[in-house]
């Protein structure tokens, strides 16, 4: 599905068009070849975004809050970057998003950020009325003779990208494994209070946290397609938790997708709320 979006972006990018693509920060998808490729493109932009800042809230025992969830976009339009670029100031706590309800609703825009999307829109679209104008004019004049309509030469869907003749290549593209590659290291921030961390600090916390998952025997590693093969196997995704403890920073890999009515005598919760 990620390569299919991003030949969706390439086909409008190469057509003067215009595209958004987004995923959670610390998403693996940003990691593909095909991702990063399009991301070197020219005009193309990456931006990151918080969005507590639009409007995003979540519940805890504590009540209602904001949530912080970090999202970026590749897109090829300043105005849509301008738009999806503020970050969490403080002065505020987050919502951890734990379980799968709540990242499931948190996957529902908020209006703020879809308020946001619209305005970058609005101004896409003046653009483009400008640029139709302008090229209508010009063909008034003479001085660019069309041989279709403008708005045919504007919208013309390049057939040959969007549909293949052979339907086995989109299977075989299905079937593929993600190639990563290197991304520059993003910035990471506390978890709880969107505050800045030290890249040294997180590396030496998520080393230890990984030093004592492999003492503990926490898991055994096995290839993809073996845990695929398995019939009682699930694979388990997994994300990282920073929360700065004085001069420290303390990381911990949390699993996801366990369903709250699991009950596993290997299973325990490793916090006790008072």
């Amino acid at each position: 599905m990620v390569r299919f979006s991003m030949e969706v972006c390439e086909v409008q990018h190469r057509a003067g068009r215009h595209f958004i693509f987004e995923q959670p920060q610390p998403s693996r998808a940003w990691n593909l070849d095909d991702v990063v490729r399009l991301g070197y493109q020219e005009g193309v932009e990456r931006t990151t975004f918080h969005q507590c800042m639009y409007g995003l809230v979540a519940s805890d025992q504590s009540g209602s809050a904001p949530a912080y969830k970090p999202t970026s976009v590749l897109t090829n339009h300043p105005a849509l970057v301008s738009v999806l670029q503020d970050k969490c100031r403080g002065g505020h706590r987050h919502v951890q998003l734990v379980g799968k309800q709540a990242c499931q609703r948190a996957a529902v825009y908020p209006r703020p950020l879809c308020e946001a999307i619209v305005k970058g829109t609005q101004i896409v679209k003046r653009k483009r009325e400008e640029t139709l104008t302008a090229q209508k004019k010009m063909v008034d004049q003479g001085v660019c003779p069309l041989t279709t309509e403008p708005d045919d030469f504007l919208f013309e869907v390049e057939l040959e990208d969007m549909c293949e003749e052979d339907p086995s290549t989109w299977q075989e593209l299905a079937n593929q494994r993600w190639e990563e590659s290197t991304w520059p290291a993003e910035e990471t921030r506390d978890s709880t209070s969107g505050e800045l961390l030290d890249p040294k600090k997180v590396d030496e916390g998520c080393q230890e946290e990984l030093g004592y998952m492999s003492q503990m025997g926490v898991w055994d590693k096995v290839t993809r397609e073996y845990a695929k093969s398995d019939p009682e196997g699930k694979i388990v995704g997994t994300r990282w938790v920073f929360v700065k403890k004085g001069d420290k920073v303390r990381c911990r890999l949390v699993a996801q997708e366990f369903a709250g009515s699991d009950k596993r005598e290997d299973l325990y919760l490793s916090l006790i709320h008072i």
